[in-house]
């Protein structure tokens, strides 16, 4: 089953769309569970450092994290975040993408 997320995560690069002139930014956010109010689990944790070992500065919230990243890299960011989460003892992690405005 997470193979196949892989697989499908690591092909959105060669279809996303990209803003004239640049690159486009990408805001991921995430939500890992199981939830714990004010003490993060090893399975957050994981993916909080997934994140942060692809170079990305993350911005935590109370429910959820956020990272903005260039389209380059956006794959790769959302499949070890999934891997760590899921390898970390998540039993589900939502995954939102948008695209932003070029730096």
């Amino acid at each position: 089953m997470f193979v196949g997320v892989v697989f499908c995560v690591s092909g959105l690069n060669d279809h996303w769309p990209r803003t004239l002139g640049g690159v486009a930014n990408v805001r991921v956010e995430f939500t890992v569970e199981p939830f714990r109010d004010g003490h993060p689990g090893d399975h957050v944790l994981a993916a909080w450092r997934a994140v942060e070992a692809d170079g990305c500065e993350l911005e935590t919230g109370p429910f959820s994290s956020m990272v903005e990243v260039p389209d380059a890299i956006v794959a790769k960011v959302v499949a070890d975040l999934l891997r760590a989460a899921l390898d970390g003892g998540a039993t589900r992690v939502t995954v939102q993408v948008e695209q932003v405005a070029a730096a």
